[in-house]
């Protein structure tokens, strides 16, 4: 019997595959397969720095990422009917929206929070894709074109809901990059709530 091979090998091989390794230590890129740091990832707002590609974002990394000091006060969101429909397609609506409660940590797709964006008050809301794919509970308060028409009885303009008939109709609705998705909305914020413009910071004193 060849102790080394038969009985020191298998331990050591043993050993090195029970060591756990965190899953979420690399990511690869969807667009060039590279792997990059899930720390560097994080700290770069979840793009991936080499390749420019935008990964999804959670609902609480969003809030975090605009909010001054990474803090906010949760707004909860109205106590509606869990099931008024009795939806069922494999599994009943109950249980998926208990699935996604517990996975997510939160009640609905939609996440609100208060704070403060450079000194302003401000209330956001996030749409969370992982509680279900994003869908919108009664709580979340949106329906689209066909719905709004059935419940006004009314033929809404062509476009409606679109981005090119929001634009024209004065809403905002801009891609931005998601480093400059802060500052953006601050200017935003400020234009639209006719606050005094952020102060520029004083030069730094030169020396003799």
């Amino acid at each position: 019997m060849n102790w080394i091979s038969n009985v020191v090998r298998p331990k050591i091989r043993d050993y090195f595959a029970r060591r756990e390794t965190p899953e979420n230590l690399w990511i690869k890129c969807p667009e060039t397969g590279q792997l990059v740091f899930y720390k560097d990832v994080e700290a770069n707002q979840f793009v991936i720095p080499g390749s420019n590609y935008h990964m999804r974002m959670g609902a609480k990394a969003r809030l975090k990422s605009i909010f001054d000091n990474e803090t906010w006060i949760d707004i909860a969101i109205p106590e509606v009917p869990l099931d008024p429909l009795k939806f069922r397609d494999e599994r009943r609506y109950t249980e998926r929206l208990k699935d996604a409660r517990g996975k997510t940590g939160t009640n609905d797709a939609i996440k609100l929070g208060l704070g403060k964006l450079e000194g302003l008050p401000v209330v956001i809301g996030v749409q969370d894709f992982e509680f279900m794919g994003g869908s919108l509970g009664m709580a979340g308060g949106f329906a689209g074109p066909r719905v709004i028409e059935q419940t006004i009885r009314e033929k809404l303009p062509e476009g409606f809901q679109r981005a090119e008939y929001l634009r024209e109709h004065g809403m905002v609705d801009m891609v931005v990059h998601r480093k400059d998705l802060r500052p953006t909305l601050e200017n935003l914020c400020r234009l639209l709530t006719k606050a005094r413009p952020k102060p520029a910071p004083a030069p730094a004193a030169s020396g003799a």
